[in-house]
């Protein structure tokens, strides 16, 4: 199951929601040669890393899954509408306690100015979302696992017979 991946479209799609007018994509595959066009800004969503808690003493293997994620933010402006400083506002109030499924609320870890060349501002904000790593295991044939649990009345002819061996 593609946890993380499922994890950064949902954000995808709330950000889309959040900000109609601005281009929110996931990271691209080569970010050094990613060309910011749209006329306002842009919002590129990627998954940075995890760290991993000690298991819990259960009988599958359960660890915290402490995600990170990481938004790289384009602009045509500093300041004034539509400005990258607006984006950057309006950014954190939709990650803030934003909830994706199978996750605890985002919270914002920092957020650093990554340059500016030909008029172009760059932000990058940093988040963390916490979840579970469970252990996967094969289904149990239930058809058989069905079969193996005994009946009332056998376990009432096993009780009998028993009980008729251990007086013999």
């Amino acid at each position: 199951m593609a946890v993380t991946r499922a994890l950064l479209n949902h954000i995808l799609i709330h950000i889309q929601q959040v900000l109609p007018d601005y281009s929110v994509q996931l990271m691209p595959n080569n970010l050094k040669n990613y060309q910011f066009v749209h006329s306002l800004g842009t919002v590129l969503i990627g998954y940075q890393r995890s760290k991993f808690k000690k298991p819990r003493s259960t009988d599958l293997i359960v660890q915290e899954r402490h995600l990170q994620l990481r938004f790289i933010v384009f602009a045509r402006a500093l300041d004034g509408e539509n400005g990258v400083l607006d984006l950057l506002d309006s950014l954190r109030l939709a990650l803030v306690g934003f909830q994706p499924e199978h996750c605890q609320q985002i919270r914002l870890l920092s957020e650093r100015f990554l340059g500016e060349a030909d008029g172009v501002w760059q932000y990058r904000l940093r988040a963390r979302t916490e979840t579970l790593q469970v252990e996967q295991r094969p289904v149990i044939n239930q058809q058989n696992l069905v079969k193996s649990i005994p009946t009332r009345g056998e376990i009432k002819a096993r009780a009998i017979s028993h009980s008729v061996i251990s007086k013999e």
